[in-house]
């Protein structure tokens, strides 16, 4: 990954964007496909406690969330080289990614309060800075697997 990542920097922003939003709807293709899953199962609003959540405007956020977070560390993704930039990087990269998922949870799209502010400011706060990290830690990485170095001991018999 940190060899593809360093080679992504290389490109212009718009492909490096591209690149990126792909890599994270890929990433996350396993939540957007499990919230399509209770789309189609339990129907378009359910009832999680004692919260409503509109699964079909879920699944577009979500989606759309990971693509925009992608592009968004995409076009700042030079900036991921250095720890706190990166960590900016992502939680910038974060925060419509969490409105978009706060749109869906209990009505917040019709009635935006300020749980609903704290909510997204929390999840920001709390995933954001993680997003970035992960980018920073593996645009350090090399290719290939590490190996360490091996030697056998050698008995006096072994000669």
């Amino acid at each position: 990954m940190g060899d593809r990542l360093q080679l992504w920097m290389t490109f212009p922003r718009r492909r490096r964007a591209a690149l990126v939003a792909r890599a994270m709807l890929q990433l996350f293709l396993p939540f957007t496909l499990a919230i399509l899953l209770a789309l189609l199962v339990d129907g378009p609003e359910q009832q999680q406690g004692r919260e409503f959540v509109r699964v079909d405007l879920l699944f577009f956020t979500y989606s759309t969330g990971a693509a925009l977070a992608g592009a968004i560390v995409g076009c700042w993704l030079p900036a991921t080289r250095n720890v706190w930039s990166a960590i900016l990087v992502g939680v910038v990269a974060f925060l419509p990614w969490s409105v978009g998922i706060d749109l869906a949870i209990d009505h917040g799209y019709a009635h935006w309060t300020t749980a609903h502010t704290a909510m997204s400011a929390i999840f920001t706060l709390l995933f954001g800075p993680a997003l970035g990290y992960g980018f920073f830690a593996a645009s350090k990485l090399k290719g290939g697997p590490k190996r360490s170095t091996h030697i056998a001991p050698t008995l006096p018999n072994d000669r």
